[in-house]
């Protein structure tokens, strides 16, 4: 028979790992979309990203950091939705909204996923200043970005998502040393 402190840690654990795996699924097990219940208010595809994975154009935060400057007032029922890849790994980023740091992880499939992100109540402005960073884990990338709000009968129509942006503006800026050359550092001098 297991000792009570034994039961609750198991539990614990058990709830830990629902916790990653949600924070991984989220948006919606691989589907095209993500969620329908809300309204796009802005977006931003990388097609013109240097790389590509499984056909999709991307933007690596191993190589660049990404600015986004999107010409929307800030709300706390605003939800950043970001088309998050895996090379069945988990991936992770620093945002910056507005001065707030937020550490986004996701990962642990093949491909694109939808990962939902909601802005902090904290956020204040005339816009969205968010710039999207490397972190101490695996750098992520990124194939496009939306800032949506919850659909109400007021929402109207959704808007034409061929175009690869409206509202948002994008700049990179390179590293100084990208993570491909520190790791081709590494693998040179090991023994």
């Amino acid at each position: 028979m297991r000792s009570p402190a034994t039961t609750t840690i198991l539990g614990l654990l058990a709830l830990s790992t629902l916790a990653i795996a949600s924070i991984w699924l989220v948006g919606g097990a691989g589907g095209p979309e993500p969620q329908n219940d809300r309204a796009v208010l802005a977006w931003i595809r990388f097609v013109d990203g240097e790389e590509t994975y499984a056909g999709v154009p991307y933007l690596w935060l191993g190589k660049v950091d990404i600015e986004l400057q999107i010409d929307v007032n800030p709300d706390p029922g605003h939800v950043l939705e970001i088309l998050w890849g895996s090379k069945s790994d988990p991936r992770e980023a620093v945002a910056t909204v507005n001065g707030n740091d937020v550490r986004i992880t996701g990962g642990g499939y093949d491909g694109f996923r939808w990962l939902s992100v909601p802005v902090s109540p904290n956020v204040t402005g005339t816009r969205y200043e968010i710039t999207f960073l490397e972190s101490a884990q695996k750098p992520a990338f990124l194939a496009e970005v939306r800032l949506t709000e919850k659909r109400t009968a007021d929402s109207g129509p959704a808007p034409d998502l061929e175009q690869p942006a409206s509202k948002i503006a994008c700049t990179t800026a390179p590293l100084d040393n990208p993570v491909e050359c520190e790791m081709n550092r590494v693998f040179l001098f090991e023994v």
